[in-house]
């Protein structure tokens, strides 16, 4: 190949990787669970978590996942960036208003007429089962963090806690066999 042509075949091909820095790296999906252990303490309401799941511009995937007390809820949709996350509680029966096409931002901050809505969840990362519970004091809702796992580095820690106590044992058993056989070495 001649030099000439080696400089433009470089600055061909690094194009589509200046259009967009994450090009050619695989994409997923976020996977996050959400826990409301007390939700039937309030019988006059139902409840649903209020977000926004996309590729791109996760205010474009704003929806409501209706909640059950006590259930592992997964945040529904495709994609691997979040708007914070909120609780909100209806009346019994009130179906969620729709999302709008404008002013989505102020859509998801605020709550839904005649119905309450919590600070943003903390602790909501990926790969995460969060646990909360709900509170409700007059026109005001919260939710109080109780716990978080992530059985994915759980796993992890498994693994390499079961390859270290290999390691120590098989360990153990070589250096047993090397002081009994240096001990009857003549």
């Amino acid at each position: 190949m001649k030099p000439k042509l080696i400089l433009p075949l470089i600055a061909l091909l690094s194009l589509p990787a200046a259009a967009r820095p994450d090009a050619g790296l695989p994409r997923f999906n976020l996977d996050i669970k959400i826990r409301f252990e007390n939700l039937d303490e309030y019988p006059d309401h139902d409840f649903y978590l209020k977000y926004g799941l996309s590729r791109r511009n996760p205010t474009d995937g704003l929806r409501w996942t209706k909640l059950d007390s006590g259930a592992l809820t997964q945040l529904e949709g495709p994609g691997d960036q979040k708007t914070a996350v909120f609780l909100v509680a209806l009346p019994r029966g009130t179906p969620p208003p729709p999302v709008p096409k404008e002013n989505r931002q102020d859509w998801l901050a605020k709550a839904p007429p005649g119905g309450l809505q919590s600070a943003a969840l903390q602790g909501v990362g990926n790969g995460s089962e969060i646990t909360y519970r709900a509170h409700i004091d007059g026109d005001t809702l919260s939710a109080e963090f109780v716990d978080s796992v992530n059985p994915f580095w759980r796993t992890v820690m498994l693994i390499c806690g079961s390859c270290c106590l290999t390691v120590f044992i098989l360990g153990s058993v070589v250096t047993v066999f090397l002081v009994w056989w240096l001990w009857r070495r003549p």
